[in-house]
């Protein structure tokens, strides 16, 4: 349906799935929002992101985070502990480096 006062607007479901007792944490210590969680929206899927978890920030402050990224991407992935690359660590060691050393 389109109307005058938004002539874009669609209303197309999203296919939103959760109930709206569950949340969802951020278990990718990649991710900016690793270690928190958040309720639930709900589940769909986004063109560029595939699927993700539509999560509230805050009431009514809606974010998409990628499944892959939460506890609802299952056990089967292994993610490093370590929020540095190595070539981060390098350039880090460099800089300390020349601190130290006159």
């Amino acid at each position: 349906m389109v109307t005058a006062s938004n002539p874009f607007q669609q209303n197309t479901p999203l296919g939103l799935t959760a109930l709206p007792t569950d949340t969802v944490e951020v278990t990718d210590p990649t991710h900016p929002l690793y270690g928190l969680s958040f309720p639930l929206i709900g589940i769909t899927v986004k063109q560029r992101l595939g699927r993700v978890c539509v999560v509230w920030l805050h009431p009514g402050i809606e974010r998409v985070i990628p499944v892959g990224a939460t506890n609802l991407a299952g056990e089967d992935r292994v993610l490093s502990a370590c929020r540095l690359s190595i070539a981060g660590l390098q350039r880090l060691l460099h800089v300390l480096s020349s601190l130290v050393c006159p």
